[in-house]
């Protein structure tokens, strides 16, 4: 694999949980495809998955941006480390209140790089 440049969001899925078996594989359980659907407002605590490629082995601080229909709900930073490979395969917890129809956008970037829109679903209540 050639060495990228800066970090590279490959893939990105939302899903209700993420395992940790004792071999080191991931279990994402509750997989969400193309929408999420409500019978009525409410809080959700939800996991974000991430497939990355990163130009070095080290730890990166990113900044999270999670919005609905383009107005921030959450925001804050998390730490992703990788100490054996140049890609790899993060998650972290998504908690988001939801009172009515809309898009759920995830973004994400470097330290003082732009946010990148990873990941877009739709949300229905009702």
């Amino acid at each position: 694999m050639q060495k990228p440049k800066k970090l590279v969001f490959k893939f990105a899925c939302l899903c209700d949980d993420v395992r940790r078996e004792d071999n080191g594989k991931m279990i994402l359980i509750g997989v969400y495809g193309s929408d999420i659907v409500l019978s009525g407002a409410a809080n959700l605590l939800l996991n974000m998955v991430v497939w990355m490629d990163i130009p070095e082995t080290k730890a990166y601080d990113l900044n999270v941006e999670i919005l609905i229909d383009g107005v921030i709900q959450n925001s804050g930073k998390i730490k992703f480390s990788m100490t054996k490979a140049l890609h790899g395969v993060g998650s972290f917890p998504i908690p988001l209140n939801v009172s009515k129809s809309g898009v759920i956008d995830i973004k994400i970037g470097e330290d003082g790089r732009p946010v990148t829109n990873i990941f877009s679903v739709p949300v229905r209540v009702g």
